[in-house]
């Protein structure tokens, strides 16, 4: 999961994240080009699948919604 979030933060893969390392390179990676929107889809799905990746998943867009408020975050419930 950590290597897909990552992969769609423009993240160079090839190397571990913890969440909090993850974390810091997306918010990092969302300053150096501010998006307009960030969408997610099934993360429903992830959570039934792999709730503790769902949760702290939750945990990144929270963070970034806290640092950049500008930025319209939105999760689709259904997929």
């Amino acid at each position: 999961m950590r290597q897909t979030v990552a992969k769609a933060f423009g993240i160079p893969l090839g190397q571990e994240f913890d969440w909090d390392s993850l974390t810091e390179l997306a918010c990092e990676a969302v300053s150096a080009g501010l998006p307009c929107r960030i969408t997610v889809l099934s993360l429903v799905y992830l959570g039934v699948v792999m709730p503790e990746e769902a949760e702290m998943v939750g945990r990144l867009l929270r963070q970034l919604r806290e640092r950049y408020p500008e930025i319209g975050i939105s999760v689709a419930l259904n997929r």
